[in-house]
């Protein structure tokens, strides 16, 4: 083997030594070579879905339907695990007339850089001090009050672990198939509810599956910041609403309720429940709009049940832009001495026409005082309005909104026979 070097050397060390290397973290250690691998993988973490529950049991005759599995995802950080050995140029030249000898001169120093390797790899499961491999996410509380579980044959289980909390264990001793309870000593909340089934003697038991709880309250999502959506109350018009009531458990936190009032914030304030419960926020001035919404913000989470119906609010009637009252009829010949007029008004005038018979005989304007509402009068109009059909025309203006008009009309021509008919 003259011509055997360091090329050669090179060559030959992965030859022999590459499937050594392989099994550093297959055949070589047992717990290592039970772990799924992904060789292709550079990045930094990997996302997996995880099984976190499965039905089965043992038993003979017809099979229980299985429960749906449930899974969580998981996020493995990724580690980098190295060994290095050296093997000198001296005992490569030495070894240079025999690749066997290469190869025994090499072996033992490979052989521990395997362990070393090993034992880097397992310490990697236990860094922490805990044992995890990561961590994972799952979503929607709910509130369970009793969970029912059935059991079969003449076993006894134990239910000892409900969301990763330790409960009360319970056993159960039934000599057939038949659903059995367990019920929490408090308020339970929590994502995965479930437990472990463990016999107390050598008899083994038949598990049928959980069956879905009678009372269950499927809880909001936890936020630590929530905007609330517009809420028009079921009414497209503006109004006046003093308190704006709200379902909320702050969980014995401070949230800060910001109110928003057709897209203008208002005075903040601060609600801190210890339970799910309706709190109050009180207006300290006037508060009108048609679009009610807030922000929720805390430090800590919180549950938003919604916004309720608010009570002993004004309403405005729709705004409007144009509008009319009439035609009213008069049973004989009319003329109308004047009007009266209660509206809101977002300007400073309001324009009107008046027509009798469908004739235009008169216009005017209004002053108006803005987004206060009052009521108008118009009471010097030309003598010569007259007829059996009238109607008044409003506007084109600024958004008004008009409650009631009444017309003052002498009926029968004289002074002295003034009447006040409201327009329907």
């Amino acid at each position: 083997m003259a011509n055997f070097n360091l090329t050669d050397s090179s060559a030959l060390f992965k030859t022999k030594f590459g499937k050594l290397s392989e099994n550093a973290y297959n055949s070589a250690n047992v717990m290592l070579g039970s772990i799924k691998k992904e060789y292709n993988f550079t990045g930094d973490e990997m996302k997996v879905a995880v099984p976190t529950f499965f039905s089965g049991g043992v038993g003979s005759g017809s099979l229980p339907a299985a429960s749906v599995a449930s899974a969580v995802k998981a996020t493995i950080s990724s580690k980098k695990v190295y060994a290095v050995t050296e093997y000198d140029r001296e005992a490569v030249k030495a070894a240079s007339s025999n690749e066997g000898a290469f190869v025994d001169g090499l072996k033992w120093n490979v052989q521990k850089t395997v362990e070393a390797f090993n034992r880097n790899a397992s310490r990697i499961l236990f860094a922490d001090g805990t044992g995890a491999l990561g961590t994972t996410t799952a979503a929607d509380f709910v509130d369970v009050t009793g969970t029912t579980f059935g059991v079969g044959d003449t076993a006894s289980a134990v239910i000892t672990a409900a969301s990763w909390v330790d409960y009360a264990p319970l056993v159960f001793s039934t000599s057939e198939k038949r659903t059995v309870e367990y019920f929490f000593p408090d308020d339970t909340i929590g994502i995965d509810i479930g437990g472990t089934l463990e016999a107390l003697t050598d008899t083994p038991f038949e598990f049928y599956g959980a069956i879905k709880p009678q009372e269950i309250e499927v809880l909001p999502p936890r936020l630590e910041y929530f905007r609330i959506p517009e809420n028009n109350y079921g009414i497209p018009a503006k109004k006046r609403i003093r308190t704006m009531p709200m379902e909320i458990n702050t969980n014995g936190n401070d949230v800060t309720f910001t109110p928003i009032v057709d897209g203008v914030a208002g005075t903040p304030a601060t609600f801190n429940t210890p339970h799910r419960q309706t709190v109050l926020y009180y207006f300290t001035t006037d508060s009108f709009g048609i679009d009610y919404s807030g922000e929720l913000e805390g430090d800590e989470a919180f549950e938003f049940y919604g916004l309720a119906q608010p009570v002993d609010v004004e309403i405005l009637p729709v705004g409007k832009k144009f509008d009319q009252v009439g035609p009213m009829e008069l049973d004989r010949l009319g003329k109308l001495m004047g009007f009266r007029i209660r509206l809101l008004h977002t300007s400073t005038s309001l324009p009107f026409k008046i027509y009798m018979n469908d004739v235009e005989m008169w216009a005017g304007t209004i002053p108006t005082t803005p987004n206060v509402l009052k009521n108008y009068e118009v009471m010097r109009v030309p003598k010569t309005i007259m007829g059996t059909s009238l109607r008044i025309e409003f506007g084109p203006s600024e958004v008004f909104h008009r409650y009631w008009v009444v017309a003052r009309i002498n009926l029968s021509g004289r002074n002295t026979d003034n009447q006040e008919i409201p327009f329907k």
